[in-house]
């Protein structure tokens, strides 16, 4: 099961078979608040696929698994959802919304997000409706997604060890870097705090990969 860490490392959330999205305090073990989308049914077995709050914690992102929506929650009281991405199929021929993961801007303007169907879509969050204001095409599936600190940048990790990283000031889809490992698909990422390296770890290398941004 996936859950998300509050900013502050305070509060966590995790899904219910409610299909709530709990926050819950990690000094006492209260339920802070219950996350509700009234579209969705109670369902036993389905989880949380992916989630992650913004930097300020005042937003939090998730997504159910299998669904074809973000579920985006505001501080505020606004909920909503973004859909976009579109079905493609996974490894046994059935199709399928697989959302894989989520990545805020350090400025809080922008979410991305990443799918099976090879695509990288930029939300405006600071718009009411939160419309998708750029798309990016992948040539493979999008194992791994992160901003660089000043909120220009936005790297991938792909399923065959690609990294590859975009420029989200201009409106191009080439992207200004890609390094290759090779060693199946790319686990996770994170920005050095200059953003001038990148680094990298893959699903079975067990190794840490540094990139240099300005090479």
């Amino acid at each position: 099961w996936t859950s998300a860490f509050f900013p502050e490392g305070t509060a966590l959330a995790a899904m219910n078979s409610k299909m709530e999205c709990q926050l819950w305090s990690l000094d006492d073990n209260s339920c802070l608040c219950s996350l509700k989308d009234e579209q969705l049914q109670p369902c036993d077995g389905l989880q949380l696929a992916v989630a992650c709050f913004s930097p300020d914690g005042n937003s939090l992102a998730s997504v159910i698994e299998g669904s074809r929506f973000i579920h985006f929650w505001k501080s505020n009281g606004v909920r909503q959802q973004l859909t976009g991405h579109v079905s493609s199929p996974d490894t046994i021929g059935r199709q399928e919304y697989r959302i894989r993961c989520l990545s805020f801007s350090a400025d809080e303007k922008h979410l991305a997000s990443a799918a099976n169907d090879c695509t990288i879509r930029l939300w405006d969050i600071q718009n009411d409706d939160s419309p998708c204001i750029k798309i990016i095409h992948v040539p493979v599936a999008i194992t791994s997604l992160k901003f660089s600190p000043d909120s220009t940048l936005i790297a991938a990790g792909c399923v065959n060890g690609a990294v590859r990283v975009w420029n989200v000031i201009t409106n191009r889809d080439e992207a200004v870097k890609t390094f290759v490992v090779g060693t199946g698909s790319v686990k996770s990422l994170v920005f050095l705090p200059d953003g001038k390296t990148l680094v990298s770890t893959g699903l079975y290398d067990h190794n840490l990969w540094f990139w240099d941004l300005e090479l």
